[in-house]
């Protein structure tokens, strides 16, 4: 079940036919996105009517029940509430309950059904239909986090070209021989599409478990059906996508998992830990996006300088995640360093610190 009544609103809007209802769903987020605590809890109490209100309104229900109304009328007026139109002049929500006049005016609006644009993020849909306000307070500060972080790695990836030696020392535990200035461009270029790009954050935490209730755009261009993630902390949107999307999962939400920040620069004598603030899982995420990034499979030399066994064929390897593997990574294969989202997340982590 929906946590809020503006969940419900979006869950019955998301289902109207390829692709309106989901960029109707978009653009309700992205406004949601930009009202205060209170102007959303405003727009969720006006959504808020249960079965008393049928028999007020003497409600022939037809073929649908009491519930599928109520969320219809839910998804006409959350339209209005948040001011996606308009329609045509003096089209206000219907005060009715009648399910032909409902699916009339949620018709109407479909031609209003727009591509998010601008710069930014937004918190998508799902966010807002599953996640708690916890929740959407801590992605909000994770971007802001993963902003700095980021601006710090310019700052710290530029003194290394300048030969400065703590900047140095940084950049080569992180991404081995590789040229700083190769570096430096690949941020800048990174810091300059994401302020330039309109970024959708999709919720996958554990309020997400609602099969069929849901249906967003995922991390391509197909419309999935929302689920939770629990197995890694996030994805993005594939470099050649049309949708600009983050997602984040149960992880990422977790702080026994995820930390508000650091104190102290990654070491690398500790095996089998992340070590993930959640600044630096946006950074990871928008590096796959922007600079297409991978999650570079462990190759033999890194399981040799870790004295672990190297895979038989046809067995799964481990993936490019956390202090040692990565700076491991750094040392013995710089070019995958170079193009694998954790070393740019534990490089921005630390600059951040040093910078």
């Amino acid at each position: 079940m929906a946590k809020t009544y503006i969940g419900k609103a979006l869950c019955r809007l998301s289902k109207v036919p390829n692709p309106d209802g989901k960029a109707l769903c978009d653009q309700i987020a992205n406004q949601l996105t930009q009202m205060t605590s209170g102007a959303v809890k405003t727009v969720d109490s006006a959504l808020n009517f249960g079965w008393l209100a049928y028999q007020t309104h003497g409600v022939h229900l037809g073929g649908m029940s009491a519930a599928e109304v109520a969320d219809k009328r839910r998804a006409a007026m959350i339209l209005s509430l948040v001011n996606i139109g308009p329609v045509s002049p003096g089209d206000a929500v219907p005060d009715s309950w009648e399910d032909m006049k409902l699916s009339a005016y949620i018709r109407r609006h479909q031609g209003n059904a727009r591509k998010v644009t601008g710069s930014g993020y937004y918190l998508k849909g799902s966010f807002w239909a599953f996640a708690s306000h916890n929740e959407r307070e801590w992605t909000k500060q994770s971007w802001n986090e993963g902003l700095r972080m980021l601006d710090a790695g310019i700052s710290v990836m530029g003194r290394a070209v300048g030969g400065h030696t703590t900047a140095a020392d940084l950049a080569r535990r992180w991404f081995g021989t590789t040229a700083p200035r190769a570096l430096h461009e690949r941020l800048q270029a990174l810091r300059l599409a994401v302020g330039t790009s309109r970024i959708g954050i999709g919720y996958h935490g554990t309020g997400a478990l609602n099969p069929g209730k849901y249906i967003e755009e995922g991390s391509g261009v197909i419309a999935t059906t929302l689920a939770q993630l629990d197995s890694e902390w996030g994805f993005a949107s594939p470099s050649h996508a049309a949708h600009n999307n983050l997602g984040f999962g149960a992880r990422f939400f977790n702080p026994g998992e995820t930390a508000i920040s650091r104190s102290e620069v990654h070491t690398i004598s500790v095996r089998g830990v992340m070590e993930v603030t959640r600044g630096g899982a946006i950074v990871h995420e928008l590096s796959h996006r922007y600079l297409r990034t991978d999650d570079q499979e462990v190759p033999n030399e890194v399981y040799e300088f870790a004295d672990r066994p190297i895979p038989a064929p046809g067995v799964s390897r481990a993936k490019g995640y956390g202090p040692f593997t990565c700076f491991a990574l750094a040392f013995k294969r710089p070019e995958l360093a170079a193009n694998n989202a954790d070393n740019f997340r534990l490089f921005c982590e630390d600059a951040l610190l040093i910078s």
